[in-house]
């Protein structure tokens, strides 16, 4: 994902566009901004998948809405 929010936002309305499942990579220490953009291109009822630490010890997953 983009490090600017105009970048992300317009990524992102290119994604919502398409109409399907997509996959972000981001770093940990953009993942609440890239989040709260999210929240502003889809909705705060727009459903995700959010993984931490991926095939590691502490694994941790979430899913469920935006908000």
């Amino acid at each position: 994902m983009s490090k600017t929010v105009s970048e992300r936002v317009n990524s992102l309305l290119t994604v919502r566009n398409m109409g399907k499942t997509c996959v972000f990579f981001e770093s940990p220490n953009r993942v609440i901004k890239t989040l709260a953009t999210m929240k502003d291109v889809f909705g705060d009822r727009h459903q995700v998948f959010v993984a931490f630490e991926l095939t590691k010890k502490f694994e941790t997953h979430y899913r469920g809405s935006i908000d």
